[in-house]
């Protein structure tokens, strides 16, 4: 079992490039999760899945309200501002970073 490395400023570039697969890795399995749900919902639930677009909005919009649970309104916000961007067409650079104020 391969002992998974904690991100912190003081990481190596190597360790910065594991952490970085590992993370893009994450986000790959909560995207076949949300397909494999949505792909349910549509067989079983087929009166909640009216069209294409029902499952998907219904998911994003849980994903909204529980993000704005455990986050500041100032977090929120800039949040809300980013999914806006992404929905005009913005795409963001795949990187990680430390940001300021991170977790230490």
């Amino acid at each position: 079992m391969i002992k998974l490395i904690k991100q912190k400023k003081t990481n190596t570039r190597e360790e910065k490039e594991i952490l970085q697969e590992y993370f893009v890795e994450r986000q790959k399995c909560f995207l076949d999760i949300y397909e494999k749900e949505i792909n349910i919902i549509e067989k079983r639930f087929p009166l909640f899945a009216v069209d294409k677009t029902q499952v998907p909005c219904l998911l994003t919009m849980n994903i909204i309200d529980f993000s704005k649970t455990y986050m500041t309104t100032g977090e929120f916000n800039s949040f809300k501002g980013y999914v806006q961007d992404v929905l005009n067409g913005w795409k963001p650079p795949v990187k990680l970073e430390v940001i300021k104020g991170g977790k230490k």
